[in-house]
Parts: structure tokens; sequence; C-alpha cells
């Protein structure tokens, strides 16, 4: 199995995503007592919404330190491809962190309104907000 090294960001933000990590992994191995470890709140999203994804997160190996910097070993879900497909996908529905400051949240909506925002799927609260391809 092919593995990458993503830098765990500081602060809140590698936090939370090392426990989405965490909790997806947790999902994964139908643990009774993940349920009770388990901290969804501390990720943003819940247990279900969790369920629904894993099948499309990259497996998670834990985290490595080399020298000053800490990172998260995840499966390279790419690797084996030529030209592999793939999508980046944010789950919520707004572009800025809870704990962002006014500023940075007036920047995000402002960048936001100025992508392509289309309506995806059956729900039109679900939106497309921004796409690049990469061709070879």
């Amino acid at each position: 199995m092919h593995q990458q090294m993503r830098v765990l960001q500081d602060g809140e933000r590698g936090k939370r995503e090392l426990k989405f990590y965490q909790l997806i992994e947790s999902i994964r191995s139908e643990d009774p007592n993940g349920a009770e470890n388990r901290e969804a709140d501390a990720c943003g999203i819940s247990d279900n919404t969790a369920a629904l994804v894993a099948n499309w997160v990259p497996r998670s190996y834990g985290i490595q330190q080399v020298s000053d910097a800490t990172y998260l070993m995840l499966e390279d879900a790419a690797a084996g491809y030529q030209l592999p497909c793939v999508m980046d996908i944010k789950i919520g529905f707004q572009t800025w962190y809870p704990w962002a400051n006014d500023s940075s949240k007036q920047k995000y909506r402002y960048t936001s309104w100025q992508l392509i925002m289309a309506p995806v799927g059956a729900n039109s609260l679900q939106k497309l907000a921004a796409i690049q391809l990469l061709l070879p």
C-alpha cells in the first residue's frame, strides 16, 4: 500500500483534521467501544455523516514527526494511476471556519460569490464552489 505524507497544520485546523481521520478509522473498524471514545463534535461532523463518506476517504495511518513538522500518514489513493481524477470535497455549507475572525469571514464570503456556485444534485443547498481541471 502506497502512503503519502500530508503536513498536519498547526492549531485548530490540524486538530480537527486529525480527529476527522480518527473518526473515520474508528467507524471503519466497527469497534463497538469506538462510539464511546469518538469525538464527532471535535471534527465538526456526526457519526452518520462520517459513515456516509468513509468509503471515499483515504485510509489514515496515524501521524509521524519529521524534524519540526508533524505529518498525517494517508493512503495514496491515486497510486497506480497514470492520470488520476481526484476530487477534494469540503463538508459543510460555508467556506470559513467558525473560529475565523470577521475579516477572514468577509474575505471567504466575497470569494465564495466570485466562484461558481451551482446547485449539485437534488438538494439545492449543496453547491459546487469551485472546480479546477488539470489536463495532460
